[in-house]
């Protein structure tokens, strides 16, 4: 009885958001590319994209609480990739997805929950974007990505979207 009256105690003192997330070490294991991959970690701020390279590559948009000098605690949200464009341009585009036409709402969501959380991790890759992005794409099965690759694209809608 206690911790229900503790519990609607911390929901009436702000704001709380549940996220789920799959975690799936066998699809972990089966992670395959050819090409090697050199992370850089941003916050996700205007003034820090400029800091982005002018080159293709795949980018991660992770949540990080910043908590108690923890080390680098994050979660995975979203995966992209930069193939037509350069990384500095793509991810920039996510500053005006509120306010398209016809917005992303999971990317809304993102952004509008966890903006001053965000956390970008990028990588440079010259060529074969696409299948670099298909294969981190199977391996983490972000929540905030409605497109997963071949089959995990149903098992995703089932476990996030229903």
């Amino acid at each position: 009885m206690s911790y229900d009256l503790e519990f609607n105690r911390a929901l009436a003192a702000g704001p709380t958001y549940a996220q789920k997330f799959l975690l799936w070490p066998r699809q972990w294991k089966s992670y395959r590319s050819a090409t090697r991959l050199t992370w850089h970690k941003i916050r996700y701020t205007p003034s820090r994209l400029r800091l982005l390279p002018q080159t293709t590559g795949v980018y991660a948009f992770t949540i990080c609480p910043g908590v108690g000098d923890t080390p680098d605690f994050s979660y995975l949200v979203y995966i992209g990739k930069a193939e037509d464009q350069t990384l500095r341009q793509r991810c920039g585009q996510y500053r005006y997805e509120p306010r398209k036409p016809k917005p992303r709402p999971l990317i809304v969501k993102m952004l509008r929950l966890w903006g001053r959380h965000l956390h970008l991790y990028f990588a440079s890759v010259p060529t074969n974007v696409g299948a670099v992005e298909d294969a981190l794409l199977a391996a983490f099965m972000p929540p905030f990505n409605t497109d997963l690759p071949g089959k995990l694209a149903a098992i995703g809608k089932v476990i996030y979207h229903t």
